[in-house]
């Protein structure tokens, strides 16, 4: 797993494929706001740090977790 801090605002489809969100403000399902943190796998922080269609960048890897 891979901790994100979002820093640019972005709706995603496969909201629910995210854990441990904590909001720093509004809290709005399928939606993200920058300050935002989550968790995620690999393949998802691949796509939210440009591997998706626009190549576009909206979060930044805080922390990555080890597996136990």
């Amino acid at each position: 797993m891979v901790r994100c801090r979002v820093v640019e605002q972005f709706t995603l489809a496969d909201f629910d494929k995210l854990s441990n969100i904590k909001r720093k403000s509004i809290e709005q399902k399928g939606k993200l706001f920058v300050g935002d943190e989550f968790e995620c796998n690999e393949e998802m922080v691949k796509y939210l740090t440009g591997g998706n269609e626009k190549k576009k960048v909206v979060v930044r890897i805080i922390e990555i977790i080890p597996k136990r």
